[in-house]
């Protein structure tokens, strides 16, 4: 079942489900007679980018592969040496999943327990 399907069925069968849009998508999926199968992850990829050249603070995503965590770090890593006007080969990297530029940024990529 899609989400439109979802919306649909919500908006359509008003005495199926009373709550309307507040009605739970494991209620909807219960009264369809399908199975809602979550997938629950405990550990994830979490890409730390430091950037005390711009005064904010850290930026922290979350990734569900190491992978895509990587890659979103090189895009990064890219565009902040594009917008500094930084030389590729002052880049300094620490390894696959550390690097920094200066003191002026910093990029990490970690494993991270999720809590429930």
């Amino acid at each position: 079942m899609t989400v439109k399907e979802a919306m649909t069925k919500v908006s359509e069968e008003r005495e199926t489900f009373p709550d309307g849009w507040s009605t739970d998508l494991k209620e909807v999926y219960a009264k369809s007679g399908k199975a809602l199968y979550e997938k629950k992850q405990k550990w994830v990829w979490m890409l730390t980018v430091g950037t005390s050249y711009n005064g904010e603070g850290d930026t922290v995503t979350l990734w569900r592969d190491k992978a895509k965590a990587l890659a979103a770090m090189e895009d990064d890593i890219r565009e902040t040496l594009a917008h500094l006007g930084a030389a590729a080969d002052e880049l300094v990297r620490d390894g696959d999943e550390h690097a920094h530029l200066d003191n002026r940024a910093e990029w990490s990529v970690a494993e991270a327990e999720l809590h429930a």
